[in-house]
């Protein structure tokens, strides 16, 4: 009787650690799936600040192109007027 009495016992005991585990278990998948829930949403975050960043420089990239051609442009129309001037064209 004694030696059934511990076998139960045993069984109890790998039983409660059994139960322990899996209490664990649930508690670190509730933890990951918080992890992968902050995760998503800092993902989307930097998806949306780096489009705003993207289309800052490229904005400010297409204005300096702009500049440089009008530049461009005036120092062209500056070289042909003179040139034209000192032929007696104009």
């Amino acid at each position: 009787m004694i030696d059934i009495r511990r076998q139960v016992d045993d069984v109890r005991q790998v039983m409660a650690d059994n139960v322990e585990r899996i209490m664990e278990r649930g508690e670190r998948l509730e933890n990951m799936e918080n992890r992968t829930e902050a995760l998503r949403t800092s993902a989307t975050s930097f998806k949306s600040t780096a489009r705003r960043v993207q289309r800052h420089f490229c904005q400010k990239n297409l204005k300096w192109t702009l500049i440089l051609l009008l530049v461009i442009a005036i120092v062209v129309a500056a070289i042909v007027l003179i040139v034209l001037h000192k032929n007696d064209v104009i």
